[in-house]
C-alpha cells in the first residue's frame, strides 16, 4: 500500500514537473514575443518619424520654392505693368501738351477773326 501511493505521489511529481517544464517554456515563448514584438514597434516608429521627417522637409522645400516663384511673378507682371503705366503717363502728358496747343491755336485764331 505504502509503495502504491510512493508510485502515486511520484507519478502526480513527475506530471506536476512536466506542466512546469511546459509552462515555462511557454512563458518563455511569450517572453521572446513580447520582445519581438517591442524591438519591431520600436523600429516602424523610428521608420515613421523618419518618412514625417522626410515629407516636412520636402513640404518645407516645396513652400519655399512655391513662394520664391510667386515673388519671381509678381516682380515681371510688376515690370511689365509699371511700364504699361509710364506709357499711359506719357500718353496722358502728349494728349495735354496737344490739348493746350490745341487751345492756345484756338484763342489765336479767335483773336485773328476777331481782329478781321
Amino acid at each position: 500500500m505504502v509503495t502504491c501511493i510512493e508510485d502515486h505521489l511520484k507519478l502526480s511529481l513527475d506530471s506536476t514537473e512536466t506542466e512546469k517544464k511546459n509552462q515555462s517554456e511557454l512563458k518563455q515563448q511569450q517572453e521572446r514575443e513580447i520582445s519581438e514584438l517591442e524591438e519591431l514597434t520600436g523600429s516602424m516608429e523610428k521608420d515613421i518619424s523618419a518618412q514625417f521627417t522626410k515629407i516636412h522637409q520636402y513640404l518645407e522645400d516645396k513652400e519655399k520654392h512655391l513662394i520664391e516663384e510667386l515673388r519671381t511673378q509678381k516682380e515681371e507682371d510688376l515690370r511689365a505693368m509699371e511700364e504699361n503705366l509710364r506709357r499711359i503717363e506719357e500718353e496722358l502728358a502728349s494728349l495735354e501738351e496737344k490739348i493746350s496747343n490745341l487751345s492756345v491755336d484756338i484763342k489765336q485764331q479767335d483773336c485773328i477773326a476777331f481782329l478781321k
